[in-house]
């Protein structure tokens, strides 16, 4: 999976983001800065409709906010 996205510059603190696709655990990460595309482990997709959740918090774990500008399915 790609996703492409930024954290919330007004929140302070480290953030945490956890992906998961159709209820399984595909990747945790810690975003950078600014807009980036983050390139995620490879996941089964399957033909149709695939469910994929972001959780974002801060270190304290506190939700935090994480705009997303999309979510796609990686070519290699």
């Amino acid at each position: 999976l790609v996703i492409a996205g930024r954290p919330d510059a007004a929140e302070v603190g480290c953030r945490h983001v956890t992906v998961s696709l159709d209820d399984r655990l595909v990747a945790s990460f810690v975003p950078f800065r600014g807009w980036r595309e983050y390139r995620l482990p490879a996941a089964v997709v399957r033909s149709g409709a695939n469910r994929v959740v972001l959780e974002t918090a801060l270190a304290d774990g506190r939700p935090a906010r994480f705009a997303v500008a999309y979510v796609g399915i990686r070519r290699p």
